[in-house]
């Protein structure tokens, strides 16, 4: 009589965490299958867009790999007063023909320019009616893997962002890449992979070293049993 109501109360506790625990996701990394042997398809022109007065390390990595694949490649540096809509769109009716289009401007953290200014990008590129689609270069916006974590919080926000231009524009966005804080040979050639269409339908991804790996929204790991979680910090 007295064991048979402890053993009850403990299945119910245990089926309501449980069920709790069956609506809670959480975001992993997992490693994609590499191209192989079969070099990515660079032809088409390519249009690396960067913030003027900024050395972006990535962006001449990635021009230089590009360059050497023999891609014909274009680099538009925008001053802060050039990311306006119209003025935009007017100088993105001279890349006409241009199939992909890489922004860096998501590096910028000052003021949370990077944010605004690639939404600016998207826009323009819609009006300047160009057929193409538009990737976000990240370094330090997402903690994926085993690396140190994210260490830069303010690029996060192009992740956001990019989330709902694709949703928004899905003919227009290509994706989001984080990459390295500095460019290795072998993550600049898993990048321009990505960029060049090898990863296929995945558009949320990190490269670290030689691995490039997917976005994914999985079933949280159970909890411990014991007690009520306790915020910090």
């Amino acid at each position: 009589r007295e064991t048979l109501p402890v053993f009850s109360a403990w299945q119910r506790r245990r089926h309501e965490r449980e069920a709790s625990d069956r609506l809670r996701y959480e975001v992993a990394w997992e490693p994609l299958r590499a191209a192989g042997d079969v070099p990515p398809d660079v032809s088409g022109g390519w249009l690396l867009v960067e913030s003027a007065g900024a050395e972006d390390v990535w962006a001449d990595a990635l021009a230089e790999d590009l360059a050497g694949r023999g891609a014909e490649i274009n680099r538009l540096r925008l001053e802060p007063a050039d990311v306006e809509r119209a003025a935009l769109a007017a100088r993105f009716e001279e890349f006409t023909g241009h199939g992909r289009v890489v922004s860096f401007l998501g590096q910028e953290e000052e003021e949370y320019r990077g944010v605004a200014a690639t939404a600016v990008v998207v826009q323009a590129l819609g009006d300047a009616g160009l057929d193409c689609r538009v990737w976000a270069v990240t370094s330090g916006a997402v903690s994926a893997g085993a690396d140190a974590g994210l260490t830069r919080p303010v690029r996060a926000g192009v992740w956001g962002l990019g989330r709902v231009v694709a949703l928004e524009e899905p003919g227009r966005w290509g994706g989001l890449v984080d990459v390295p804080e500095q460019p290795s040979k072998d993550a600049v050639g898993r990048l321009v992979e990505v960029l060049a269409g090898g990863a296929g339908d995945e558009d949320q991804l990190a490269v670290r070293g030689g691995t490039v790996l997917g976005r994914r929204l999985v079933p949280a790991r159970r909890r411990d049993g014991g007690g009520e979680w306790v915020p910090s910090g």
